[in-house]
This record gives C-alpha cells, sequence and structure tokens, in this order.
C-alpha cells in the first residue's frame, strides 16, 4: 500500500473548480475520487474527462503550483 499523497485533502472533502462558467465538483475518497456519480483512480483523470485534455490533477484543482525552472538571479 502506498503512503497517500500529501497535497490531498482529507477524504470526505470536495474540491470545486470553475472550468468553462461551470462549477465541478470531486469528492475525496480514501483511495479515489468520485465526479458526477463515477468514481476515478486519479484527479487527472478528472481532470481530462473535464476538459477532454491531459491535465496534471493536482494542478487543475489548484493543489500544486508550477514549479519555476532554475534558480532566480543565476547567472
Amino acid at each position: 500500500l502506498k503512503p497517500r499523497d500529501r497535497r490531498l485533502p482529507a477524504p470526505g472533502s470536495v474540491l470545486r473548480r470553475e472550468y468553462q462558467e461551470t462549477v465541478h465538483e470531486v469528492t475525496v475518497h480514501e483511495d479515489d475520487f468520485e465526479y458526477a456519480g463515477e468514481r476515478y483512480e486519479t484527479l487527472s483523470k478528472v481532470a481530462r474527462v473535464i476538459t477532454g485534455t491531459n491535465w496534471n490533477g493536482f494542478m487543475f484543482f489548484h493543489l500544486q503550483t508550477r514549479r519555476r525552472a532554475g534558480r532566480r538571479g543565476a547567472a
């Protein structure tokens, strides 16, 4: 059993994301996610269902931000 990702909120939490003028809600479960009455293994799969394209689920639901490559001020 792999450890639970620390970026995830507690099971039972609801993630909300507005996309194309519609609010989408995803319920976090211990081992998966529920969206529109269906269960999905990953947030990325939910994001793909919502958008029709590949997304990093943590970024789509604003649980992670993109890190900048390199260091600021490096020569």
